[in-house]
């Protein structure tokens, strides 16, 4: 059910993009990507800082489960 809720507040914020930001928005792949996501998302801290920490915190979130199980000892 948590899981449920946090996809929905990811996907309802992607929907604030603007079609041409959308581009920028992806799994950096060179130095150039990586500096042009950096300017994507201080761009929209800016106008959006409640969104993009709630992202933030979603994102740890929902990485910290899978991290303790891949560290748990069998």
């Amino acid at each position: 059910m948590s899981s449920s809720f946090f996809a929905y507040l990811a996907f309802s914020h992607l929907r604030s993009f603007r079609s041409e930001d959308r581009s920028l928005l992806r799994i950096p792949k060179s130095f150039a990507n990586l500096q042009d996501l950096n300017y994507l998302l201080k761009k929209y801290r800016d106008i959006y800082p409640f969104r993009v920490f709630l992202s933030y915190v979603i994102t740890y979130l929902l990485s910290v489960p899978f991290l303790v199980l891949l560290h748990s000892p069998c």
